[in-house]
């Protein structure tokens, strides 16, 4: 028994801690608003989201930027001096120091992005806590940026091209016959015929056995 209750406890705590453990990870959230169609060296407006719930406080935080790609894009942001930064040269936003965060909150940074090559980039954004170097939590991020314009109507030419095709055989759908002639004898037909001889045989059974007719 004393095993059992040992067992017991230990799976207990294993469940709580995995449960504070996925808890933890959505107390800060990273977001970065990518739903553009950016063309080469043509400069995009976007927000970058650090959004706490809950969240436990850190005195000295700084979220870390990694980007791969093609080409190194310029990612420009603001500070509360009014001093504009590449953050993506940096490699990171915020304070050398870090700044504090916690509790539930959305801090909002407009960021110019320009990419000077087409492709496709990586954006790896991550909180640190500046004071041990331990990452709170990240986000990945993918960005497609087309060569010129010409490759993003292909692009949107090609998406419209598949979109009617699937209209098209949606639409035909209402031409199917939905009853094909039929031929030889139908299973409903095999039913009603087996009802039959079984009903003649049960009826046959309690003939003879009422009346006792002998063979």
């Amino acid at each position: 028994m004393k095993k059992k209750g040992l067992l017991f406890l230990i799976l207990a705590f294993l469940l709580i801690g995995g449960t504070l453990i996925f808890a933890s990870a959505e107390d800060y959230t990273i977001v970065m608003d990518t739903n553009y169609n950016i063309l080469k060296n043509v400069p995009i407006q976007t927000d970058v989201k650090l959004i706490g719930n809950n969240a436990p406080a850190y005195t000295n935080v700084r979220v870390k930027v990694d980007v791969s790609g093609p080409g190194t894009p310029t990612l420009m942001a603001t500070d509360s001096e009014g001093t504009q930064w590449d953050i993506a040269e940096l490699g990171y936003w915020g304070p050398p120091d870090g700044f504090a965060v916690g509790g539930t909150f959305t801090n909002t940074t407009p960021v110019t992005a320009t990419f000077p090559e087409g492709g496709l980039y990586e954006f790896t954004l991550s909180l640190v806590n500046v004071t041990d170097g331990s990452t709170i939590t990240s986000t990945k991020e993918s960005i497609y940026v087309y060569r010129d314009q010409q490759e993003l109507d292909d692009v949107l030419a090609g998406q419209n091209q598949v979109n009617n095709t699937t209209t098209n055989v949606v639409e035909n759908t209402d031409n199917v016959v939905e009853n094909l002639p039929q031929t030889g004898t139908s299973i409903t037909e095999y039913a009603i015929y087996a009802a039959i001889i079984v009903a003649i045989c049960m009826a046959g059974y309690f003939i003879i056995r009422n009346y006792k007719i002998k063979w």
